[in-house]
């Protein structure tokens, strides 16, 4: 790389390659480059998170439901992890639970109310497993999203 400078324009000869610039350098257009390369780094962190989470609600309600349960096999729910990446747990865009799939999973206890406040629950499947007891009043009421049980 070569550089030639004189009072009127600027060369940078990289290769076979010469850029041209009419204005001399300039710290201070350079520091302004930086600087809205700085900012909009921090800006994009706003707009673009690293991580989408769940809604508070919906892992609230799955926890509930899984201390209402035990298995040989237990899920690995946790509060410390997003509970749209747990075992059996589906999210929409909107980061809502969509599906709960369990089956098999030998579960032994009972369905817990708090499975009705999955509000945008659309598939449901606890089959296979030994859960007992009522199902809560008015559980498939609130589920107006629900399309499939088992």
């Amino acid at each position: 790389m070569t550089k030639q400078r004189d009072d009127t324009k600027t060369c940078i000869h990289l290769a076979n390659e010469t850029f041209e610039s009419k204005k001399p350098f300039s710290f201070s257009s350079l520091f302004q480059n930086l600087l809205f390369l700085i900012l909009f780094a921090q800006l994009s962190s706003f707009i673009i998170p690293c991580q989408a989470t769940c809604r508070k609600v919906d892992r609230d309600s799955l926890l509930a439901f899984s201390f209402g349960v035990s298995s040989s096999n237990p899920l690995n729910w946790s509060s410390s992890i997003d509970c749209c990446r747990w075992e059996g747990v589906s999210c929409d865009d909107n980061d809502r639970v969509i599906h709960l799939l369990l089956p098999s999973r030998a579960l032994v206890g009972s369905v817990s109310a708090s499975i009705a406040n999955l509000s945008r629950l659309s598939q449901l499947n606890l089959s296979q497993n030994r859960l007992s007891g009522p199902i809560p009043d008015g559980f498939f009421m609130a589920f107006k999203r629900l399309e499939v049980v088992d």
